[in-house]
This record gives C-alpha cells, sequence and structure tokens, in this order.
C-alpha cells in the first residue's frame, strides 16, 4: 500500500499536470518554442514519466500473471496514445516516452510461454512502430501548417502596414455593411466608422464637422461589400474657394469699371451734344 501511494504521487499526479501543460502550450505553440532549453527540460521529464510508467508492470504484476501483463500493455498504449495526441507537435518526446513505457510490458509478454502473450507482445512492437511513424507525420503535418499560419500572419501585417501608411483613408465594408478593416486615417475622419453615404455614387465630395473637405470613392467588391478611400481636400477646397472669391472680387471690379465707364460716356455725350448743337 505504501508502494502504491508512493507511486502515485511520482507518477499519477505529475502525468495529469504534463497533461494539462502539454495541451495549454500546444494552444499558443510557435516555431520559436520548438527549440531551447524549456524544450530540453519538458523532454527530461517526459522520459522520467515514460520510465516511471513503464516501470509499473515490475512494481505490480506477478511475472507469470500474463493476464495482468496484457492489461498493463493496454493501459500503457492508451497513454501512450493520450501523449502523442497532446504533443504532436514533439515527436522526440512522444517516442521516448514509447521506448520508455512500453517495452517493460512487450518483454514480460513475450517471455510468457502462451502464444496469445506472446502475439500481443508482437502486436505492441508493431504499435510502437507505428506509433513513431504517425508522430513524425503529424509533426511534419504541424510545421508545415504552423509555417503557412505564420505566413499568413506576416502578409496580413504587411497588408496592413501598407494600408495604414497609403496616406488615404482606407475601410473595407462586408456584404451586410459591417466594417471589417479600416486604418488609422478613416478612424481619424470617422470615429463611428459608419457607411459611405451613398452605394450608387462612386465618387462624391462631403464636408466633416470638423470644417474639413474630404472626397470618397467607394468600389464593391466580388463578394458584395465595399471598398471606400477617402482624400482630405480641404487644402484643395479652400484653393477653390479662395479662387472663386477672386473671381467674384474680378468680376465685381468688371462690373464697377463698366458702370463707371457707362457714366463717363453719358455725362461726356451729355457736354458734347449741347456743344454741337450751338455750332450748328
Amino acid at each position: 500500500m505504501p508502494l502504491l501511494i508512493l507511486w502515485i504521487l511520482m507518477v499519477v499526479l505529475p502525468s495529469l499536470y504534463s497533461l494539462q501543460k502539454a495541451l495549454s502550450i500546444q494552444k499558443k505553440l510557435d516555431l520559436k518554442m520548438m527549440k531551447g532549453r524549456s524544450l530540453r527540460s519538458s523532454l527530461v521529464f517526459t522520459l522520467y514519466m515514460g520510465a516511471m510508467w513503464g516501470c509499473v508492470d515490475f512494481l505490480f504484476v506477478a511475472p507469470e500473471n500474463s493476464f495482468g501483463h496484457t492489461f498493463m500493455a493496454l493501459v500503457t498504449m492508451g497513454l501512450t496514445t493520450g501523449v502523442v495526441a497532446s504533443l504532436t507537435p514533439l515527436p522526440v518526446h512522444c517516442i521516448g516516452f514509447s521506448m520508455l513505457a512500453l517495452p517493460p510490458s512487450i518483454i514480460r509478454l513475450l517471455a510468457q510461454p502462451s502464444m496469445e502473450s506472446k502475439a500481443i507482445g508482437l502486436l505492441l512492437i508493431a504499435f510502437v512502430l507505428a506509433l513513431g511513424y504517425v508522430a513524425f507525420r503529424n509533426h511534419r503535418t504541424f510545421l508545415d501548417s504552423l509555417r503557412t499560419k505564420q505566413a499568413l500572419k506576416m502578409a496580413h501585417t504587411q497588408l496592413s502596414d501598407a494600408i495604414e501608411n497609403t496616406g488615404e483613408a482606407f475601410a473595407i465594408y462586408s456584404a451586410d455593411g459591417e466594417l471589417q478593416l479600416a486604418n488609422g486615417q478613416f478612424r481619424n475622419f470617422f470615429p463611428h466608422g459608419r457607411m459611405p453615404e451613398s452605394e450608387s455614387v462612386n465618387a462624391f465630395i462631403e464636408q466633416l464637422s470638423d470644417g474639413r473637405w474630404v472626397q470618397t470613392m467607394v468600389r464593391k467588391t466580388s463578394r458584395g461589400g465595399l471598398v471606400s478611400t477617402h482624400a482630405d481636400i480641404t487644402a484643395l477646397k479652400q484653393q477653390e474657394m479662395e479662387l472663386i472669391s477672386a473671381r467674384r472680387q474680378a468680376e465685381g471690379a468688371n462690373h464697377a469699371k463698366s458702370q463707371f465707364l457707362a457714366v463717363m460716356s453719358m455725362n461726356c455725350a451729355r457736354r458734347l451734344i449741347p456743344s454741337l448743337v450751338l455750332q450748328s
């Protein structure tokens, strides 16, 4: 009984902790975590757990108890399968655990006189080989998917940086009108992320509440969404207004000049006509 309690403290509880830790690490694993001192320490811990589980058959099962050996082999097989499932990105850990946890049961089964026990031992050897193949295949698949995920993340980052530094406000809307992507300049113009005023108009000019003028270009995407770009044309609008004001002033000056010339012409005519009549 004390030996069983000691084994539970040394094996079962650390196994549960190791499983919980492996599952939490797997959710946030990246390529940087696939090497380093932490990986080596986890390998040492995994080998320790494999050796502890491998000792179970020698500690608690009599040499002539073929049923006990078979039972422990099945338990260890299930445990090893769980380890491989939880440590998919780490094939060396999986193989190391398998090579320490299963061989004691295999040796005990092959040493039994019955052919059934020997057959189970041979099946366990085949299971270990298949497990190693599956572990390395899953490892390659995991690395490929991880590299693809990081490449997509890098591409998304580069696209976001490019959109952020375009110099214009940029936004993408879904077919339902939900804002999916926008840069800082867009949020500066439209803090509430509102939709363009008209979907049928490709380009229009509007004045914001703070007095700035914005030219908006709207295009539809192949999936029914909208892409809108917004340029700050406040300076151009001010120049336009200054030109309009200057033109109005020039027109006013020309009109005043014309009126002045007309009045002067009338005055001159009034003075010349009497003198011409007297002369005649």
